[in-house]
């Protein structure tokens, strides 16, 4: 598994992606791709603090073995960032697997989420 600086680097990528007008959260025509994107950000940033403060940098189980090591060794401030990441993970899962169409209002909650998200872990 990629290590902190890593992890950063592609949470990076895909805020610039966030950034580009195709993906502007009023215009877009792609809010599901754009919150998949915000998604993914979210979950580099969360690797990263694994591997930053904690040295976890390997784990097999996905989703649900992130969330466990999220629950045994996040505190503090970089606890909040757990609810903002589980509903971020899924907004993302409804428009990719459920292919619910998503509201400007839950896209702006996506992009809230992942700023929330990016404080709790500074």
């Amino acid at each position: 598994m990629p290590d902190a600086v890593r992890h950063r680097s592609q949470a990076r990528r895909n805020e610039n992606l966030l950034a580009e007008d195709l993906l502007d959260a009023k215009t877009t025509i792609y809010p599901d791709w754009l919150v998949t994107v915000a998604f993914y950000c979210a979950l580099h940033l969360m690797d990263a603090e694994l591997d930053r403060r904690y040295r976890v940098r390997s784990f097999e189980g996905g989703h649900g073995e992130r969330r466990r090591l999220v629950d045994k060794h996040f505190t503090g401030k970089a606890r909040q960032a757990l609810t903002h990441y589980e509903s971020l993970q899924s907004a993302s899962r409804r428009a990719r697997y459920d292919c619910e169409q998503l509201s400007e209002q839950t896209v702006r909650n996506a992009l809230d989420h992942l700023r929330a998200i990016k404080q709790a872990l500074s």
